[in-house]
């Protein structure tokens, strides 16, 4: 599958975060701390949800309950869990799943 990257700005053109995605996989989602919780990054699970094939995936460092709580926020749920970041190194990874099958209009 091809990655595809995007960026989201605020109104005045400044990125403000980004996301990547390959295939159903979300390969990484930033939004600036100074914009958290204003719905960016809802928006680009949405778009993703939008073009994705199948249930949206993400791995998420366990370490880092807000990311955690933010995907279980969207839907999913965590299906799996490695002692081991994807460079081998002892940072424990859940691996999550989009539960909530949604219809786009």
């Amino acid at each position: 599958s091809l990655e595809t990257f995007w960026v989201l700005a605020d109104d005045e053109g400044t990125a403000v975060g980004f996301m990547g995605l390959t295939g159903d996989e979300i390969d990484s989602l930033f939004i600036s701390p100074l914009f958290h919780r204003h719905g960016g990054g809802r928006m680009l699970v949405r778009h993703a949800e939008a073009i994705a094939k199948g249930p949206l995936r993400v791995s998420v460092n366990e370490q880092n309950p807000g990311a955690l709580k933010f995907y279980q926020a969207c839907g999913f749920e965590i299906v799996g869990r490695s002692e081991l970041d994807g460079q081998r190194r002892p940072f424990p990874i859940l691996h999550m799943r989009q539960q909530i099958a949604r219809s786009v209009e």
